[in-house]
């Protein structure tokens, strides 16, 4: 409120259920990306000579409260002997209460809310207080004395990707479950009709698997949400989702942060792929906003087989997910290039694709040879592009590049 001097939290936090309640808000969970927080209902008034104004605030209980500056309501004007009227927990606007703990520097932990009363010096009055407990690292708060009737779990949605949807025996499969439901909280079990392929904890709405066991033929894939709590989340499963498996000669993966799948060919020789292991830091591009570029860690094809039957060389990306969320893969492009060219240079290079819909979340080609070219070695790269969503929240985010070699 204008005028009033709004100090930083210096002191100790008194025990939680301290202050004098009669603050309640309901309902008494949400997440800490919301717009509101709810409603709330006072049942003490400002006492008489503290009722220049009022607003309701995390606040250290001392004497007098301190106000952190990290307010929640309105400014409450016209008070009298009768408890102000029930209201809105919304004048933290965009952001939510993660942003707003942001820009006045509180941490997770339980905090004291407070309707504090003001006098005509601005000195502030604790009149009604609550308790809450906030883990901005679990997009979550909730009430711990002072709340409402308890909420309904909050409905959860999950649905499933598989990339790529049809691969040769020994190729790895991710599989990509979206958990929707504001801040959920579990597990997803990623299930081949019954049979369990294995688990991932959701993380930022996102939650993954990638499997190279599959078996030839095709395959009804679901992901199954279970909340950690069941009665702040309800629990979902998504639609069954097709990967069909090719017969191949054999083939493998490679665990790293590219990961790598090499079916050998008929014929004697070797058709082989080295993918360098560095993982690659996207740096700003200057003068473009929210704009990142890096290079490709070199990928090297070795073709010595005395049938050229070919080969292709492709790649696509994993959605990108930190501790503060997550934004679309299909926000990432390339640019392939040839770094070393094999003896006859006859390796012929995909087409650039640009960030955006659908980028490289869907899988691309990076470089291909046609019957009887590309023998020998050739070393490939490209630039990666990545141009971040404006409403992604700051912070460290990773995606897995995941690059397979095919004979034709």
């Amino acid at each position: 409120m204008a005028g009033a001097v709004l100090l930083g939290p210096t002191g100790a936090q008194a025990d939680v259920g301290d202050g004098p309640g009669g603050l309640i808000i309901n309902p008494t969970s949400g997440s800490t990306t919301a717009p509101s927080m709810g409603g709330y209902t006072i049942e003490h008034p400002c006492p008489a000579d503290f009722r220049l104004a009022a607003n309701i605030q995390v606040a250290l209980e001392e004497e007098p409260p301190v106000p952190t500056g990290a307010q929640l309501s309105a400014n409450l004007f016209g008070l009298t002997d009768d408890p102000p009227p029930p209201g809105q927990l919304d004048a933290f606007g965009i952001g939510g209460l993660a942003q707003l703990f942001r820009d006045t520097g509180l941490t997770s932990g339980d905090h004291m809310v407070a309707l504090l009363c003001y006098n005509d010096e601005f000195v502030p009055f604790a009149a009604a207080t609550t308790w809450i407990h906030v883990d901005l690292q679990g997009g979550t708060w909730n009430v711990i004395e002072g709340g409402g009737e308890d909420p309904e779990p909050v409905t959860t949605t999950t649905s499933l990707e598989a990339q790529p949807s049809t691969a040769q025996a020994g190729q790895p499969v991710t599989l990509t479950a979206t958990v929707t439901g504001t801040g959920a909280a579990g597990s997803v079990e990623f299930l081949n009709g019954t049979a369990s392929l294995g688990t991932d904890d959701v993380a930022s709405g996102k939650a993954t698997l990638t499997v190279a066991s599959l078996p030839v033929g095709a395959h009804s894939l679901t992901a199954k949400f279970t909340p950690a709590d069941p009665e702040d989340f309800t629990p979902s499963t998504s639609s069954e989702v097709t990967v069909t498996i090719t017969e191949s000669n054999g083939g493998g993966s490679g665990n790293q942060q590219l990961n790598v799948t090499v079916p050998p060919s008929e014929g004697d020789g070797e058709l082989t792929l080295e993918v360098g292991g560095a993982p690659v830091d996207l740096e700003p591009v200057s003068g473009q906003e929210l704009a990142f570029e890096g290079q490709l860690s070199e990928i090297t094809v070795n073709d010595d087989r005395d049938q050229l039957a070919g080969w292709d060389l492709t790649g696509f990306t994993t959605d990108f997910s930190g501790d503060d969320g997550s934004f679309g893969g299909e926000n990432l492009g390339w640019e392939p290039a040839v770094i070393e060219p094999n003896a006859a240079n006859d390796v012929e290079l995909g087409d650039p694709v640009a960030a955006g819909n659908p980028g490289i979340k869907e899988t691309a080609t990076l470089a291909t040879a046609d019957a009887g070219k590309g023998a020998g070695s050739c070393t490939l790269g490209g630039t990666l592009n990545l141009q971040v969503p404006a409403e992604t929240p700051a912070g460290d985010y990773s995606a897995t590049l995941t690059v397979t070699l095919l004979s034709k």
